[in-house]
């Protein structure tokens, strides 16, 4: 091997020397990613590229053509490589589970072996090039020799490799967004460079006087995959519009990858860590958040979901819903499971929300304090009045809790009015609680509806006794000033917040109303109207023709039936008239436990007269 020629900077090796810093500015870019597969087989790809440009810069350097052939045939190798670690990276990048199988790696590894020993013993059998020589049109000569039909074969092979791979990459571009369409053309195109480049000097075409010309394309090359590098962030998992929206937020957001390590993160993550993203990058989850909570911990290494967690100490301490999710991407292959990228955690400040929730636990605990002083006021007062109560105590036996017995006491006095109805709320509730236990509702539920029926005609209280009490039909007006207690009750009762006034309101407002659109006051149809509704005017029109009126006769059972059975569908919900049918003995038993009562007889019984 003869002595390199180091005077004066040929304007020759210019171009490889800016490829060699590209390739070693891009190299610098990738290793805190090397973790990944695909990024670890690009940098051995730009190691080798690097490896194969230092050949060119030496090959040009050396003074006779011994050494021009020594630095030509170490070229061989890294070249090759290139092609086959250019075929491992697009199979990563395109979604292969693996760069190469075992054997496939093998045979390559020895081919390219096998080449570099052939090109170094050129000179014994000729097989690698014909002809060698200098050529001395160009400054200080270039080493220019036929092609052999080794040469084309080898050509062959790798030449049908780099094509594959190029395949890969641009049908990976045509199956992709707009943004990532732009970015996987790049990488095909500059690698689509050094593919020409060897062809034209295979051809014989010459670029400025040299007919290795593959400087000028690897230059090419880095180029494209430089600006769809920093351009089109090549490697990261956020989309290009991550400097617009995800440095904007003010929470911390980050992107970690299959096997556990940071990819990426904006600003806020930075600050929140008080860490460089630069350091942060590449990091592993488990070492960078260590002294984390272990249920955040848990999220960020093995699975997605959400926690609350608090960092640092009060004061100042802060609050955030740590919101994990998983990145899949899928080729659109259906049936064909999603590929799993990695997860995107979002930390979510809630530090104010935090401190409200504090000072609503404050004013609720004293706003609980006061209602005790106020219930154990209002429960005085009640004991003051219970011997007149003899009546409502009684009822009140099978009733639970202190708001279902006021609002039973309301409805019976409402109730009372009427010469009539006195029993009348009571049979309603418990028919109610029949119809929606046999209806499949939940306990909870029935005793809802049960406890909510009594108040479905609150809204009577408006109405006069004239109108109430009048034993024939009612005139247009009268029946316009009756209908008029479904809205009051509404009015009444829909002011309280609590479920089951709410429910009592909501039955008052449609117990009227048909499922045909004919009821009153709105004029609802079917499923529109509650089912609480539905079923309270079911059970209030059974009562009302099973009972006596002041302004009518009890109906016979089979009337009562045949007329159920002609307003199903028209008045009534179908299902709950099959289950009034099914259900009539228990219904019977209610009207024989609580009968009517006339007003004058249950005051004569309440005073002991």
């Amino acid at each position: 091997m003869s002595a390199l020629n180091f005077g004066p900077l040929r304007i020759s090796t210019i171009p490889y020397l800016i490829c060699l810093l590209l390739c070693f500015l891009l190299a610098l870019n990738f290793i805190p990613g090397r973790k990944r597969p695909e990024v670890r087989v690009f940098l051995w790809l730009i190691l080798c590229e690097s490896a194969w440009i230092v050949g060119f810069i030496l090959e040009l350097l050396a003074q006779d053509i011994q050494g021009k052939l020594f630095w030509d045939s170490v070229q061989f190798a890294p070249s090759l490589a290139c092609t086959v670690f250019l075929l491992g990276f697009a199979r990563l990048y395109t979604g292969c589970p693996k760069a190469f199988k075992p054997l496939e790696l093998t045979a390559l590894l020895v081919i390219i072996a096998a080449i570099s020993v052939l090109s170094f013993t050129d000179g014994l059998h000729g097989l690698v090039r014909a002809s060698p020589y200098l050529d001395s049109s160009v400054v200080q000569g270039e080493l220019a020799y036929d092609f052999t039909f080794l040469d084309w074969l080898i050509f062959t092979l790798f030449y049908a490799i780099s094509l594959w791979s190029l395949f890969l990459l641009l049908r990976k571009g045509a199956r992709s967004h707009a943004a990532s369409r732009i970015k996987h053309t790049l990488v095909a195109i500059g690698f689509m460079f050094p593919v020409l480049g060897i062809l034209g000097s295979m051809l014989g075409l010459r670029i400025l006087g040299h007919r290795d010309f593959s400087a000028f394309t690897l230059v090419l090359a880095n180029i494209c995959i430089a600006f769809a590098l920093f351009r089109y962030r090549l490697f990261n998992l956020l989309p290009l519009a991550r400097r617009l929206i995800v440095e904007s937020l003010h929470d911390p957001v980050m992107v970690i990858d299959t096997d556990g390590v940071l990819v990426d993160c904006n600003r806020a993550m930075g600050a929140l860590l008080k860490i460089r993203r630069g350091r942060l990058r590449g990091s592993a989850v488990s070492s960078v958040f260590s002294s984390w909570p272990s249920d955040a911990k848990e999220i960020l290494q093995e699975c997605s979901g959400e926690c609350r967690i608090s960092l640092g100490s009060s004061p100042g301490q802060q609050h955030f819903m740590l919101d994990c999710a998983t990145l899949e991407k899928s080729d659109g292959t259906p049936g064909q499971e999603a590929a799993v990228l990695g997860k995107v955690v979002v930390l979510r400040d809630i530090s104010d929300i935090v401190e409200a929730e504090r000072s609503l636990h404050t004013w609720n605990d004293a706003l609980e304090s006061r209602i005790h002083e106020r219930t154990e006021a209002l429960e005085a007062e009640v004991l003051k009045s219970r011997q007149a109560e003899a009546k409502l105590r009684s009822a009140g036996q099978n009733i639970h809790g202190t708001q279902r017995e006021i609002m039973l006491t309301l409805a019976e006095l409402v109730e009372s009015r009427s010469k009539e109805t006195a029993n009348h709320v009571l049979r309603v509730a418990e028919y109610a609680r029949i119809m929606s236990e046999v209806r499949g509702l939940a306990p909870e539920e029935v005793s809802l509806v049960a406890d909510a029926a009594p108040m479905h005609d609150l809204g009577k209280i408006v109405v006069p006794d004239g109108i109430l009490n009048k034993p024939g039909s009612l005139s247009a007006d009268e029946m316009e000033l009756m209908r008029t207690h479904t809205t009051v009750g509404y009015e009444i009762l829909s002011k309280s917040e609590r479920s089951l006034i709410k429910t009592a309101a909501l039955i008052a407002l449609e117990h009227h109303e048909h499922w045909d659109g004919g009821g009153y006051p709105q004029g609802m149809v079917g499923t529109t109207i509650s089912l609480a509704g539905r079923i309270v005017c079911v059970c209030d029109v059974f009562d009302a023709l099973a009972m006596t009126r002041i302004y009518k006769d009890a109906w016979e059972l089979p009337r009562i039936y045949e007329f159920f059975r002609d307003q199903k569908g028209r008045m009534f919900d179908p299902e709950l008239v099959d289950l009034l049918f099914l259900n009539l003995d228990r219904f019977l038993a209610v009207a024989a436990k609580y009968p009517e009562v006339p007003l004058d007889a249950r005051i004569h019984e309440g005073t002991g007269a």
